[in-house]
């Protein structure tokens, strides 16, 4: 693989090289930018990378990725990436940081023959903040009404059926099994995947045979040692 740069300010810009039938490395000139964003939306254990591409032409991308790592060299580094990335940005949300410690990062493409354009070297620290939990806040999102009636989980059958996006904030992930809302006595997470802190949202819904009325919603935080933590209790006022 060759990896050519030509280093400016904040950005870098490589002739890009791909191939021919008769020789592979014959270079066509294509000067794609890649420049690489600064670090955002940083916390204990998390942050989110991107960067962004500019004269190419389609086809000429075959994956786009960004390199990260504590070592400024980035040699072993991790590398979150995708294959047939046509747009001109490309981010990633990177899970599983250590707290209070400075990453290294920059973004590149590559072509089908492996040629590699890479962007600027960044660098951010993760922040050392304390374990905390909090119950957010709602909205409804919508009530219907059934004459029928709605089927709940009990086999029942209701008038209304409440949807609603209920919010949670986690801070410092390290020591966290799974967290999100305890609703109905059901611990429901708010995410996919790996353990993620900041404040995330999901859709909840409930049935009922009043056109109004209340219930009530925490946050939840299961440690890795199998104890729990939680936010207040806040308490929804829904209505058709």
């Amino acid at each position: 693989m060759k990896t050519l740069k030509y280093i400016f300010p904040f950005l870098a810009t490589v002739v890009c090289m791909t191939g021919c039938a008769d020789n592979e490395d014959s270079p066509v000139a294509c000067n794609i930018i890649v420049e690489t964003q600064e670090a955002e939306a940083v916390g204990n254990n998390s942050a989110e990378l991107s960067l962004t591409i500019a004269n190419y032409s389609y086809g000429s991308i075959y994956k786009t990725g960004i390199l990260y790592g504590t070592d400024a060299s980035l040699i072993n580094a991790q590398d979150k990436y995708e294959t047939g990335n046509y747009n001109y940005q490309f981010s990633r949300t990177i899970e599983s940081l250590k707290k209070n410690t400075t990453y290294y990062f920059r973004g590149y493409v590559e072509d089908s023959w492996g040629n590699r354009i890479e962007g600027e070297t960044l660098s951010f620290t993760t922040k050392n903040e304390s374990f905390s939990i909090t119950t957010g806040g709602y909205t409804q999102t919508n009530a219907q009404y059934k004459y029928l009636g709605f089927t709940g989980s009990d086999g029942k059958f209701y008038n209304y059926t409440f949807y609603f996006t209920l919010y949670a904030t986690l801070v410092n992930a390290e020591d966290v099994d799974s967290w999100g809302i305890k609703w109905f006595n059901k611990d429901i997470p708010l995410y996919y995947g790996d353990v993620k802190e900041g404040t995330l949202s999901g859709s909840f819904s409930l049935v009922s045979n009043a056109s109004s009325g209340t219930q009530t919603y925490r946050a939840f935080a299961k440690l890795k040692d199998g104890t729990y933590k939680y936010g207040e209790i806040k308490t929804i006022y829904y209505s058709y």
